[in-house]
């Protein structure tokens, strides 16, 4: 783990009472579109401003300001958010994490970038300065494998994602690996192996396993922790995600997670009020405290 930065300690943001926090949302696709709208609905939240790489899905939204659209993203401080909230791409973190961070926290919506050891640890040390937050997801019980890597009493982790074969955004060699099965009668089993390896190979579909890798990054992490892509054409309206946990003694747990989803969405229902949430979440600390020092699983 990366050395906390050796600087002053930030100021905290002066107490701000009822005002609303100031966030900015980098990302218009389903689950930008239902945070944006959420904020949008919300005493506690202001849209500073809202990005999307193709700024024309914006346009013919009615409920969105045209004073929240921001054309560039390199000009995003000048809106003065108090929180931006990433949900686009696992590249739009890599390239623009550090600027996000020399100005105010930070939440990673696409952790899958962190599986690039080089970026994880720069983000690990600018987080000592603006505090970072990565929602928990689609992921179960994040806090208590969070838990028991602090203390030391973890042992073992795979998580498995099934989904059915239109839900998956995948690259090569997964991609032809798939193709060359179907079409498939059974559950089929595409990867089992390292998270860290996997994450660059469906970014998009495997981002509770990379929130599971950094619940476990001190005594697992992204290479050691287990990640199992399935493709199973029986989940027609699920995707589902279950988390095997391993501890001291022969300590076990198993938790499986049945998420509603439309046909081939790469999001589950369930999955955006479980952002919704931490969004709330990250904001309420922000609030509260300011720059909250290091990486945060909300």
């Amino acid at each position: 783990m990366a050395a906390p930065v050796e600087e002053s300690e930030p100021k905290p943001l002066p107490v701000r009472g009822s005002k609303p926090l100031r966030i900015g949302i980098v990302g218009f696709g389903n689950l930008g579109k239902h945070l944006a709208r959420k904020a949008s609905e919300s005493e506690s939240l202001e849209l500073a401003f809202v990005w999307n790489r193709d700024g024309s899905k914006m346009d013919s939204t009615d409920w969105l300001p045209a004073t929240a659209i921001l054309s560039e993203l390199e000009d995003f401080a000048s809106r003065r958010p108090e929180l931006v909230v990433e949900v686009a791409h696992p590249s739009v973190t890599a390239e623009h994490a550090k600027d996000f961070l020399a100005v105010c926290p930070f939440a990673i919506g696409s952790p899958t970038a962190l599986a690039d050891e080089a970026l994880l640890e720069e983000v690990e040390r600018l987080s000592f300065r603006r505090g970072v937050y990565v929602p928990t997801g689609a992921l179960w019980g994040a806090q208590d494998i969070r838990g028991m890597d602090s203390l030391g009493t973890l042992r073992g982790l795979r998580v498995t994602m099934a989904k059915t074969p239109e839900s998956f955004r995948l690259s090569e060699p997964l991609r032809s690996r798939l193709e060359s099965a179907s079409p498939l009668t059974s559950a089929t089993t595409l990867y089992e192996g390292s998270v860290s390896d996997l994450c660059p190979l469906a970014p998009n579909n495997v981002n509770a396993m990379a929130v599971a890798a950094l619940a476990a990054r001190d005594t697992l992490g992204f290479r050691k922790v287990v990640g199992r892509l399935v493709a199973d054409p029986g989940l027609s309206g699920w995707h589902r995600v279950e988390v095997e946990v391993r501890g001291e003694a022969g300590f076990e747990v198993r938790t499986v997670r049945m998420n509603p989803a439309a046909e081939g969405a790469v999001t589950g229902k369930g999955t955006y009020d479980s952002f919704w949430k931490s969004l709330l979440s990250a904001s309420a600390l922000v609030s509260a405290y300011g720059p909250h020092p290091g990486i945060h699983i909300v």
